[in-house]
């Protein structure tokens, strides 16, 4: 599930869901996921020539393909003239999952789905912060690739074990913040974390926004907290707050957070622009 449009698609968005549903109706909806289906999750079972078989919520459907999203969040293709057989299925979370958790964190899940959309702490409406992060480890190695070459190349850049250390070779891995927008050290530095013997000096943290039309934007990032920026590879300088003229469109801003001297809690805002969630 998403919230305020960061994480998962494979069931509804949860952003307004405690200001919209009663807590029996979350309740039983969490215990029993079969009796309360969201129209357009309804889970299919496609069965193939080949004798494989597919299970998701249907995306979408055209003469050549039908298009699944799987319970990994993946979007799986099978092709029209593969197919043996459309069956339709169940909600893809399993029953009783919650059983798994003690007493005291089904109550805490309760109670943090019940407070989503209301206003507070747990209102994730507000457009206007990051909530969907990309982090890459800033080791020895990675910088001496270069910094410009770093911020200029984009999120989908691939890095090799050598550079990154055993088991980073993904590159940018994507990171979704809290309801309120923050992204915690002990977040960051799980997902950054790098192989023995391997260097880390910095953490790049980027995501995408839109501006809407030409004008000034102001990035602002907590009280005390200080990071180096780029937009789309141009500096920004290093500052707390940032004030730049931009033309509308979609663009790419990415900071370099202090590996060892990282701040309690990193939150990017704007009241000039919309951060997507992609």
């Amino acid at each position: 599930h998403a919230i305020g449009g960061a994480g998962g698609k494979v069931g509804p968005d949860f952003t307004s869901i405690g200001a919209s549903a009663q807590p029996d109706y979350l309740i039983e909806s969490i215990l029993y996921p079969n009796r309360k289906i969201k129209e357009g999750y309804h889970s299919v079972v496609l069965e193939t020539k080949g004798e494989r078989s597919f299970v998701g919520v249907q995306v979408s459907e055209t003469d050549s393909e039908i298009i699944l999203r799987d319970a990994a969040d993946k979007l799986v293709s099978i092709p029209r003239n593969q197919l043996k057989r459309k069956i339709n299925g169940q909600s893809l979370m399993p029953p009783a999952l919650i059983l798994s958790l003690t007493e005291q964190e089904q109550l805490d899940l309760y109670r943090f789905l019940a407070e989503l959309g209301k206003a507070g702490p747990f209102d994730a409406t507000n457009t206007g912060v990051a909530r969907t992060w990309r982090l890459l480890p800033g080791t020895h190695r990675v910088e001496q690739y270069g910094i410009e070459k770093i911020v200029q190349e984009g999120f989908d850049k691939k890095w090799s074990n050598h550079v990154l250390g055993a088991g980073n070779n993904a590159g940018w891995k994507l990171l979704s913040s809290r309801v309120n927008g923050d992204l915690t050290a002990e977040d960051i530095t799980e997902l950054a974390s790098v192989g023995r013997n391997v260097g880390l000096v910095n953490i790049f943290a980027g995501t995408y926004f839109e501006k809407q039309k030409d004008g000034l934007v102001n990035f602002k990032l907590p009280v005390g907290v200080k990071a180096d920026a780029w937009i789309d590879g141009k500096s920004l300088g290093r500052d707390n707050e940032f004030n730049v003229p931009i033309m509308a469109g979609k663009y790419r801003i990415v900071l370099r957070l202090d590996a060892k001297a990282l701040p309690k809690a990193l939150r990017l805002e704007s009241k000039d622009v919309v951060f997507l969630n992609e």
